[in-house]
């Protein structure tokens, strides 16, 4: 979007939305989320998108409210990371935008949870008076290829979000409600959202950059060994990350660091077999790696004898 919006993050907060009704201020303070949000929600981000409302402190408050006051609304929860990336699409400024990315991952994150609970499409009237079934859970998992290459561009600017940081074993970023990044454990719910196998496709949609591939490496990695519910399919992104990888570093002749990627890539090739019963296929894709380790051995004890030599 090319439109610019007026930021103004000191202290921002949103202190009174009268057109929609939500109000944040010490004589009335909201405390509920509206039984309609999600009309209120749908017809705010229409008048964003036509350019009726340009201020982007008002669209980043009402963002915020919405996770403040909805955590158990998923609809308005991804309308609200839709309001985040409006914003964050607009403006130029790299501290503003990795607080607001951060605040549409962290709208994501809330979404998934919340969904996973109980999720009901409501119904919302367009300006015309014509109604419509809003559904917007596939919107919020399509963010994530936004919002991690932007995470990704910011580190290069050292503004560092934790999920690529590459000492992130203590997570450090706090700020915002309805935190679900916990140490040691999947950010997705386990047992049946797919989400964290969206998060994991954008993050190796990204990895033929070298200057991505480790941070791509470790994120992944942690998604595999917390999100148990989806070890499957993430097995099975791994091992063709690390086997392409393995075989790059082949066509580079880096002997012993394609080796180590095709070590690697055994492990995730062995899981997926496990745990997807693909057996055939899987005990094909081994022998072929197999004679590949075969080659990179001979030739690291090759180069090795050789310069013994010398």
């Amino acid at each position: 979007m090319a439109r610019r919006f007026l930021i103004i993050f000191a202290g921002l907060y949103l202190l009174f939305v009268p057109c929609l009704g939500w109000t944040r201020d010490a004589d009335n303070p909201q405390s509920q989320c509206p039984a309609d949000a999600e009309q209120k929600l749908f017809t705010f981000t229409l008048l964003v998108k036509n350019g009726q409302i340009k201020d982007g402190a008002k669209i980043f408050g009402f963002a915020n409210e919405t996770m403040r006051l909805c955590p158990d609304r998923p609809v308005a929860l991804g309308q609200a990371a839709e309001l985040y990336m409006i914003v964050g699409q607009a403006i130029q400024d790299p501290d503003n935008q990795l607080t607001i990315y951060s605040a549409a991952y962290q709208a994501i994150l809330a979404n998934d949870w919340a969904a996973m609970k109980s999720y009901k499409s409501p119904r919302v009237k367009l300006p015309d008076g014509t109604e419509m079934t809003l559904y917007n859970y596939g919107n919020a998992s399509k963010f994530l290829e936004l919002i991690i290459p932007q995470f990704l561009r910011l580190r290069r600017l050292d503004r560092i979000h934790p999920i690529v940081d590459p000492s992130w074993s203590e997570p450090t970023f706090k700020s915002w409600p309805a935190n679900y990044w916990e140490e040691d454990q999947c950010p997705y719910p386990n047992d049946r959202s797919t989400r964290s196998v969206d998060e994991a496709q954008a993050f190796l949609s990204l990895s033929d950059d070298m200057g991505n591939k480790t941070i791509v490496r470790d994120r992944v990695h942690y998604l595999w060994e917390s999100c148990e519910g989806q070890k499957n399919q993430l097995s099975n992104l791994l091992f063709t990350f690390h086997n392409d990888w393995s075989q790059q570093l082949q066509k580079e002749k880096k002997w012993p660091e394609a080796l180590d990627q095709l070590n690697e890539a055994f492990l995730f090739v062995d899981t997926y077999i496990n745990t997807s019963g693909f057996e055939t296929w899987g005990l094909k894709e081994r022998k072929k790696m197999y004679k590949r380790k075969r080659q990179f051995e001979r030739n690291i004890e090759y180069y090795k004898d050789t310069a013994a030599q010398q």
